[in-house]
C-alpha cells in the first residue's frame, strides 16, 4: 500500500514540474523555453559534435578491445606481484575488515 502511495506522490511531483518547466514564465520565457535557447547556442552545438566524437572514439576502443590507456593505468601487473606483496595485501585487508580473513 505504501508503495502505491509513494508512487502516486512521484507521479504527482513530475507533473507539477512539468507544468512549472512548461508554462510558468521566470523572467521572459518559461524555463523551456530558456533551455532551447541555451541548446541552440554556437558553445552547445561545438559541446555536442564534441562530446560525439568521444562516444565514437570509445566506442571504437571497447568494439576493438585493445584499449592502451587500461594496460598503462595498472601500476604493476598481476603476474608481477610477489608472494610478499599478497601476504602484506592480505594482512592489510584483515587489518581493516576486522576479520580473519576466511572467507564468508
Amino acid at each position: 500500500m505504501f508503495k502505491i502511495v509513494r508512487f502516486l506522490l512521484f507521479l504527482c511531483l513530475l507533473g507539477f514540474m512539468a507544468y512549472f518547466i512548461t508554462s510558468i514564465p521566470v523572467g521572459r520565457y518559461t524555463l523551456w523555453r530558456h533551455f532551447q535557447a541555451i541548446w541552440a547556442t554556437p558553445e552547445a552545438r561545438q559541446m555536442r559534435e564534441d562530446v560525439g566524437v568521444g562516444l565514437k572514439k570509445a566506442q571504437g576502443r571497447i568494439v576493438q578491445g585493445n584499449s592502451k590507456d587500461e594496460a598503462q593505468s595498472s601500476p604493476v601487473p598481476p603476474d608481477r606481484l610477489t608472494d610478499r606483496d599478497r601476504h602484506d595485501l592480505k594482512q592489510l585487508l584483515d587489518k581493516h575488515a576486522g576479520g580473519s580473513g576466511e572467507p564468508k
